[in-house]
């Protein structure tokens, strides 16, 4: 940024108000400046009301995750400072502007921020876009580098794999360079192979946390060891205990609990099976649930500490599978239904595997329905996440197979005549 010159402070189109945020446990920047573009202007109107946001150009988290288990060796980064490394257009940055003094009794200056800024509506496909456009610019000459820039990065975070050290290394280095030459370092590497970031120097390498006997690392919310290559699931020691809650209080507690791959459902079906119960009772938000709804939270919450001591291997699908299966299991009760896919393997020296790939849970619909109806809507949601699975997954010689126990679902979905009910009709 850049002091604006007192004769030109009429060319200022808007002011951010800004703020700080501590994140004791962050590896790299313990504090950060927080903007605040969707504060309300004289007219009415904030930054972030007049802004388009763009579109979504990066894959999704839970297609980044799934593939990330897929490989035998993996290593991830992240781009230092990513949103500060990328301009914005001098007509723009008139609207980025901030009042700052460094105590009481200085004047207060302002200033013109020109980069892309925290807390925008824009600013996330902005700096995606200028992230893309690396990709398309190195598109003719190395193809595979491009492939990585545009597909293995989710918003500022790195993660590849490949099967082999050579392979990966080679690439890791290629797209080290390429990012670099526009602006676009690479930090905080990690590796379940020490030898592909050897040369990494170790400013620059991830610092590993320790919980309890694990040393783990936190990318993209999930916790990884890249030492025993597993996956691990983080208590949140916000979660404390009270004696009474609102249902404000609650939803707050329940979103905390972060599972982008759906390892943990069965445990946060039960929370969301709690928080419907208040949608049910209608309650406002700042009311107090009932004793009987918070006695079930407390009781949920003590089983929490326990999942830390779960973990799941990160490769779930061996780069040398020479038979691949995939098994969806769906299943329904009156208060929830859900599903969980899991991946069968026998790799080239004859070792079988079969691993945990995803799951999803949905609590039942407001509107009662019966529960063959329910079954069914389980079912479709196996189908949709197998589906989504396989397009994601390397491809193999894949043998995929569904499984459901209710009787009514299977003869719904095997006869040869549409059925007469058009909610079983448009779902088959």
């Amino acid at each position: 940024m850049e002091v604006v010159a007192p004769n030109d402070w009429q060319r200022i189109k808007y002011f951010i108000p800004h703020s700080c945020v501590v994140k004791p446990d962050s590896t790299s920047t313990k504090l950060r400046v927080v903007f605040d573009a969707s504060a309300k202007t004289s007219n009415g109107y904030s930054l972030n009301d007049i802004q388009l946001s763009g579109s979504v150009i990066q894959r999704e988290l839970f297609d980044l995750l799934l593939d990330f288990r897929c490989h035998d060796k993996v290593v991830t980064a992240d781009i230092a400072k990513m949103y500060p490394q990328v301009n914005v257009h001098e007509d723009d940055s008139w609207f980025q502007c901030i009042v700052w003094r460094d105590n009481p009794s200085e004047a207060i200056q302002a200033y013109r921020l020109k980069t892309v800024t925290y807390g925008e509506a824009a600013s996330s496909f902005l700096a995606c876009r200028a992230l893309h456009q690396v990709g398309e610019k190195i598109r003719l000459d190395q193809p595979e580098i491009a492939k990585i820039i545009q597909t293995c990065f989710y918003v500022d975070n790195l993660m590849m794999g490949g099967d082999s050290v050579e392979g990966l290394l080679k690439q890791r280095l290629a797209a080290e360079v390429e990012l670099m030459k526009r602006g676009f370092p690479l930090r905080k590497w990690a590796s379940n192979d020490p030898t592909i970031i050897q040369d990494v120097p170790s400013e620059d390498l991830e610092r590993e946390i320790y919980i309890g006997d694990h040393d783990i690392i936190k990318t993209l919310g999930v916790a990884w060891s890249p030492r025993e290559d597993t996956f691990r699931f983080l208590r949140d020691d916000r979660m404390v205990s009270k004696t009474t809650m609102t249902k404000r209080q609650l939803a707050s507690e329940v979103l905390r609990l972060y599972d982008p791959l759906g390892m943990m459902q069965p445990v946060i079906i039960t929370a969301k099976i709690l928080l419907q119960s208040l949608w049910k009772s209608q309650l406002e938000w700042d009311d107090q649930i009932p004793a009987e709804i918070m006695h079930e939270w407390q009781q949920l919450k003590k089983t929490l500490p326990k999942l830390a001591e779960l973990d799941f291997t990160r490769r779930a699908i061996p780069s040398n599978a020479v038979q691949l299966e995939l098994h969806g299991f769906s299943d329904a009760s009156v208060r929830a239904h859900g599903g969980a896919i899991y991946a069968y393997s026998i790799d080239s020296q004859g070792n079988k595997a079969m691993n945990l790939l995803c799951a999803k849970s949905r609590v039942a619909p407001i509107k009662d329905i019966t529960l063959p109806r329910k079954e069914f809507i389980g079912a479709k949601l196996v189908a949709e996440l197998m589906h989504r699975v396989i397009d994601i997954i390397p491809q193999h010689n894949i043998k995929v197979h569904y499984w459901c126990d209710s009787q009514v679902v299977l003869a719904w979905i095997h006869s040869d005549e549409q059925h007469e009910e058009i909610y079983v009709r448009n779902r088959v």
